[in-house]
């Protein structure tokens, strides 16, 4: 076991790889969890639109609900936004680094002869 993490830690591409993986598993889920969320407040919209049509008063739960998914929704917006930027930012300088410890040094132009 310490061999196997001695020799991811001891790799800077396997090191970025795993970062990498790991933006994206959480990106993915942050996602997901927009669509469901968009999805209940969708069916939450078209119940209330029912509700509305059938002349029906709309429950008092259902707006302290409605508020509360309002605020949070703009909540959960900002800092999903925060932190996807500081995500990107961390995942193009750890391609940077590791971009540069692969890259190999530019060869030597061998001198051209002047006519």
């Amino acid at each position: 076991m310490d061999n196997i993490i001695s020799a991811l830690t001891g790799s800077p591409v396997l090191i970025g790889i795993g970062v990498l993986l790991v933006v994206l598993t959480v990106l993915t889920i942050a996602l997901k969890l927009v669509k469901v969320a968009v999805f209940i407040g969708l069916v939450l919209a078209a119940y209330i639109g029912w509700l509305h049509h059938t002349g029906r008063q709309i429950p008092q739960e259902i707006r302290q609900a409605e508020k509360q998914l309002i605020q949070t929704s703009q909540e959960a917006g900002k800092a999903l936004k925060e932190h996807a930027d500081e995500a990107g930012q961390f995942v193009s300088d750890q391609a940077r680094k590791v971009g540069d410890k692969l890259s190999p040094e530019p060869a030597p132009q061998p001198p051209t002869p002047n006519p």
